[in-house]
């Protein structure tokens, strides 16, 4: 159990990273502070984060999934001949033949030959095509390739990729149609998402010391699913037993930094507007 300074028992902080409730910071990255008292944790008191609300800020192309990765092959014959581009997609809410007219313009700028992106609104498919002086064959690299396969020399451990978005395929995919080399010149690709962000991971590292991320990282106190809702408010409410969800916590508390993440440990900026807000919950050992 959280005592105040005057012995009070405090069973529930309810923190909102607007400008009125925060010390410092955004509404995605700030530095809360226990109004008018601290709190002080004594040994074997348990919290969790049970009831989470934040606007649905983050536009369908933003900066944690606009990166696109492209091998183009520059000469034929053996061996394999081939530079590596990465073209980052314009952030905001495009339509999918919006999409295909930006990628159409970006590719091409990359090579001499020419790269045409089309949209299949029957199929809710990309087709990508090269042609054209120099159109020796080229190769997006999916999500699942880029964990084993360098990239410009190195692996990426942060895609940030756009893949889902458009749908990308590995090279061995039947529909991209790559050669034994995974190169191809026409490649029709899976079924295109544009997903807003699907998750987020509230992180505070004073809190969270006892948790490991999907990356190997501690400090993130809750992990939540959103929801479309219509632009609406969107809410998560762990529901039924919460016991999985305790963690520890020992000590006083006054100030506290908190972010809200993606899955690789990238902030997960929030418009002014749009704060979030959620509820921490505390327990004795002895309540369990």
């Amino acid at each position: 159990m959280a005592y105040t300074d005057a012995g009070t028992e405090i069973r529930r902080l309810f923190i909102d990273s607007g400008p009125m409730w925060r010390v410092s910071g955004r509404n995605s990255l700030w530095t809360y502070e226990v109004p008018g008292t601290s709190l002080t944790c004594r040994k074997g008191t348990e919290f969790c984060v049970d009831h989470v609300i934040v606007a649905h800020g983050w536009p369908p192309v933003n900066s944690s999934n606009r990166n696109l990765r492209i091998r183009i092959r520059t000469a034929v014959g053996s061996p394999v001949q081939s530079s590596d581009f990465l073209v980052q997609l314009d952030e905001g809410s495009p339509t999918f033949s919006s999409l295909a007219s930006e990628l159409s313009t970006k590719l091409s700028a990359l090579h001499a030959s020419s790269f045409t992106v089309t949209w299949n609104s029957a199929t809710f498919q990309f087709r990508v095509q090269q042609s054209g002086t120099q159109a020796y064959g080229f190769r997006i690299l999916s999500d699942e390739e880029l964990q084993s396969m360098p990239f410009n020399g190195a692996l990426v451990t942060n895609p940030m990729s756009a893949n889902k978005i458009l749908g990308i395929l590995s090279a061995s995919a039947s529909s991209v149609g790559s050669d034994s080399d995974g190169f191809t010149n026409l490649a029709d690709y899976g079924t295109a998402i544009l997903l807003r962000v699907h998750s987020l991971r509230l992180v505070c590292q004073q809190l969270g010391g006892a948790t490991l991320s999907e990356r190997g990282a501690t400090g993130t106190v809750c992990k939540c699913a959103l929801s479309e809702g219509f632009g609406e408010l969107e809410v998560q409410r762990e529901n039924g037993s919460l016991e999985g969800l305790w963690l520890p916590v020992e000590g006083t508390i006054k100030r506290l930094l908190f972010e809200v993440q993606d899955e690789y440990g990238n902030e997960l900026v929030l418009p002014e507007s749009c704060p979030i807000s959620f509820t921490i919950a505390s327990r004795k050992p002895e309540e369990v």
